[in-house]
């Protein structure tokens, strides 16, 4: 499965690189927009977004991860799909695509978060975005606990807890 996917994710860059014709820069930034494969980026690019604080834009994360999975789960309520069925499917393609993209961590976060979303409703649950951050969390340092200490993982975890800790106080009863 994995070769499989390489072998996409090798596609899908030559098929990026088609469209954009000579205009490699475009071709480039859309792979690692896409795809999280910042390879085919010029060092000055990568310095400016860098430099701008803005190089997480190309990181895969949980904006991917809902819009993938939310036009997934839409599409197949068009197509009457079962709910259970509209989860599974959508649960899949996002976990095949954090693969695609290379598995990193902040989309890891997001496909368990995403889990979670889709599967309380069909287990008759309520959805609890801290619990299912705090799952997320200890399924990722159960495979590697050494991502305690990577600044990637503290980022994401700590971006994801501050807005469940903030977003209650800005909203007015």
């Amino acid at each position: 499965l994995r070769q499989s996917l390489l072998t996409l994710r090798e596609s899908l860059t030559l098929r990026l690189q088609q469209l954009c014709g000579p205009d490699t820069k475009t071709a480039a930034l859309l792979t690692a927009l896409l795809l999280g494969d910042k390879t085919l980026l010029e060092e000055d690019t990568k310095k400016q977004y860098q430099d701008g604080g803005i190089l997480h834009i190309l990181t895969v994360s949980g904006l991917h991860v809902s819009l993938l999975g939310g036009t997934v789960i839409l599409l197949t309520k068009k197509m009457y799909l079962p709910p259970w069925l509209r989860g599974l499917t959508a649960f899949l393609l996002v976990l095949l695509y954090w693969q695609l993209c290379g598995g990193g961590i902040s989309a890891g976060r997001a496909v368990v978060m995403f889990l979670c979303l889709t599967a309380a409703p069909l287990l008759g649950r309520t959805y609890d975005s801290l619990s299912a951050l705090s799952l997320a969390g200890i399924l990722l340092l159960c495979h590697s606990p050494s991502l305690l200490f990577q600044s990637n993982f503290q980022l994401s975890f700590g971006a994801v807890l501050g807005i469940h800790l903030v977003c209650p106080s800005l909203t007015t009863d």
